[in-house]
């Protein structure tokens, strides 16, 4: 499987991650009771998912097409979508660190957990709508075109696509 294939899946798996994360985040809205267990739990699958192995292809991905040099646009784009990972990933801190026992104001963190929740869900999404319209294009030529250089760059990345 190419790399632009395995992003591709993986940005699918997101989505459909997203759509459970907001399942959540109404339940939490509408319910009168956190459960912080369920909760703790919950949070740390998402913390582990979107910190994982996506994020650490994505940012290989990034950093190597960023080497091979570009206009000035582009690289404002990977700098762009590499702070993006980096929100995303200290909301998700952040909201673990708030339900932490013990919790005193349960109404101010169930409300901001909530806020963190959908802020989440709609960075994830933008980020990927961004990748998608302006990174795959670039992979379609990275993956295609033979180059020396990048012989090394892509076996790491290929290594990084096949780690299942």
């Amino acid at each position: 499987m190419s790399v632009l294939e395995t992003l591709r899946n993986d940005h699918q798996k997101v989505l459909a991650h997203l759509k459970t994360v907001e399942k959540f985040a109404r339940h939490i809205e509408k319910s009168d009771h956190l459960d912080l267990g369920k909760l703790n739990d919950v949070i740390d699958a998402i913390l582990t998912y979107f910190s994982g192995d996506l994020q650490t292809r994505e940012i290989t991905i990034f950093e190597n097409l960023e080497a091979e040099g570009g206009s000035e646009e582009r690289i404002q784009l990977f700098l762009e979508l590499q702070a993006e990972h980096k929100a995303c990933h200290e909301l998700v801190k952040n909201i673990s660190r708030q339900i932490k026992s013990p919790v005193n104001e349960m109404e101010l963190v169930k409300t901001r957990l909530v806020e963190n929740l959908w802020t989440i869900i709609e960075l994830r999404r933008r980020h990927i709508e961004k990748v998608q319209q302006r990174v795959y294009p670039m992979l379609e030529g990275y993956v295609s075109r033979p180059n020396p250089r990048r012989t090394r760059n892509l076996g790491i990345l290929q290594e990084l696509v096949n780690f299942n």
